[in-house]
């Protein structure tokens, strides 16, 4: 069931406000890079992180401008997020269009702002930013809009659960909506671009930015966004952000977004626009750890019951029936959120799970770019927990929107010893050099979820008095299961959702293995 309401301004700030809170869960996966990123900028990224940190709250903004309204914690958008960065070597096109371009110092020495006009600016050699204002006709526009393709590639249809649009070549393109308002004008910075194309027709200003983002990931075509591209619509403001992955054509492209019309609309499609940037001040944040110690949680055991009065009004039993490690993916078939999913790709020739990560240093997105000193393998485990989720209350659990009612969240994370944080499956710093490609297999540790009674995403229905049986995947370093515990319950750093328990139940690892 889709919820139309759309945010307004304090809203869309809480969403980022949230994003980057370090005690609260997150909205969407990205959210996982957010905090990855915090450790990298202990070590390597003083002076960079602005922009790395752009790079993901763009993400942010991008799932909430998709997904309006989201109640769960994890969403799978391990295929629309930026999610490839090419290396240093691309040369940039001398041949760029430049009558729309103009310097810093043209925008500093005038008093007036240009209104209804996508204004684009060079910053350095490797970004751009992005302005506009509405005048006060297209502010004061309430006419609803949404966008109509004209033209998509060959066999594209559309996806329901994330309205991607899935090209027949595999890949994608994912769309974000914006309206922007006269009191928060836009202001974007789009960094680690190696090439820019003017695209602009009578109808509207646009842009295909080609980002430093594609060889060093190791990833297809088909999960490789390289290309984004900023469109206006002149005379409205209604902005469209446009992701498209690397198996579609240039001329494709130029054909989806030109033949991309604007339409009325009776329902709100876009999002309000808020400004993505960021405080210094989280400059010198050091590696994250919890403060915590073993004495801070309840250790449980296969065959353990574990019980949970939830702030939610949620009374909850969950039982531990099993739990397992295994070298490949045999028995797990579907993604974070529940949907089907193939990883027989990600297996070695030995039909074990190695993947390959790249370490470096991380360019500023305006005059370097990332750059690869180091690549190491690693083997993965899979860690598998099978669960009963009872509900002892005197209400069913379930998925309601109109009536303000939601699925119990499955949300379980990784903790490892003995910093007691949330694992990232790789180190994030090595010999000095940040960690620069993600997982392939899955955007956290959490890799799939498996129900008899799932409702959206990754939540569950649990009628009153009744059982819902529960089979959870995690990934993880074959070298760290010793020193990692299984927070299934989604919460043990966190434990305030839950009236009854100080200390949450984490199982050990190193005692299924």
């Amino acid at each position: 069931m889709r919820n139309n309401r759309i945010p307004d301004n304090k809203e869309w700030k809480k969403i980022v406000d949230d994003a980057f809170s370090s005690d609260t869960q997150h909205d969407f996966s990205v959210m996982y890079e957010l905090r990855k990123e915090n450790i990298q900028k202990g070590i390597t990224m003083k002076k960079t992180s602005n922009y790395i940190r752009r790079r993901y709250i763009g993400m942010v903004a991008a799932a909430a401008a998709v997904v309006i309204g989201a109640p769960v914690t994890v969403y799978a958008l391990s295929n629309s997020k930026s999610s490839s960065t090419q290396l240093a070597e691309v040369e940039t096109n001398d041949e760029i269009v430049t009558q729309t371009v103009i310097t810093p110092e043209e925008i500093a020495d005038t008093d007036e702002v240009t209104k209804g006009v996508l204004q684009l600016e060079k910053n350095g050699q490797y970004q751009y930013i992005l302005r506009y204002t509405p005048t006060d006709e297209e502010a004061n526009n309430e006419q609803y809009y949404d966008v109509e393709y004209t033209f998509l590639p060959e066999g594209t249809y559309q996806r329901e659960h994330d309205f991607k649009y899935v090209v027949g070549t595999g890949g994608g393109i994912t769309p974000c909506k914006y309206r922007i308002s006269a009191v928060k004008p836009m202001i974007e910075k789009v960094g680690g671009i190696v090439k820019l194309d003017d695209v602009s027709n009578d109808e509207k200003t646009a842009y295909i930015f080609h980002r430093q983002d594609n060889m060093y990931l190791g990833a297809e075509d088909t999960n490789s966004f390289g290309r984004v591209a900023w469109i206006h619509f002149k005379g409205t403001n209604y902005m469209l952000q446009l992701y498209f992955t690397d198996d579609i054509s240039e001329d494709d492209v130029r054909s989806v977004i030109d033949g991309a019309k604007l339409v009325p609309s009776e329902e709100q499609t876009a999002g309000i626009w808020f400004n993505r940037e960021d405080s210094t001040d989280t400059n010198n944040a050091q590696p994250v750890t919890s403060g915590k110690s073993i004495d801070d949680f309840t250790v449980v055991s296969v065959g353990d019951t574990v019980k949970e009065e939830r702030e939610d009004g949620n009374n909850i039993e969950i039982t531990v029936n099993d739990a397992w490690v295994q070298d490949n993916f045999d028995g797990i078939n579907t993604d974070g959120c529940g949907w089907p999913a193939d990883y027989s790709e990600f297996l070695s020739e030995d039909g074990k799970i190695n993947e390959a990560y790249q370490y470096g240093t991380i360019g500023d997105g305006i005059d370097t770019l990332d750059e690869i000193t180091e690549t190491k393998t690693v083997q993965k485990k899979v860690i598998v927990l099978e669960l009963t989720y009872k509900n002892v209350g005197d209400e069913d659990i379930y998925e309601d929107f109109d009536n303000h009612k939601l699925g119990l969240n499955i949300k379980p994370n990784l903790l490892k010893a003995p910093e007691w944080d949330y694992n990232w499956r790789v180190n994030c710093n090595t010999n000095g050099y940040t960690l620069l490609n993600h997982s392939r297999i899955a955007g956290e540790d959490y890799l799939s979820l498996e129900t008899n009674n799932k409702n959206f995403k990754n939540s569950i229905n649990i009628p009153a008095g009744g059982e819902t049986h529960v089979k959870i995947s995690l990934i993880a370093n074959a070298d760290d299961l010793d020193d990692l515990y299984v927070d299934f319950t989604g919460h043990a750093l966190y434990p305030n959702s839950s009236k009854n328990q100080d200390k949450s139940p984490i199982l050990p690892v190193k005692d299924i293995k």
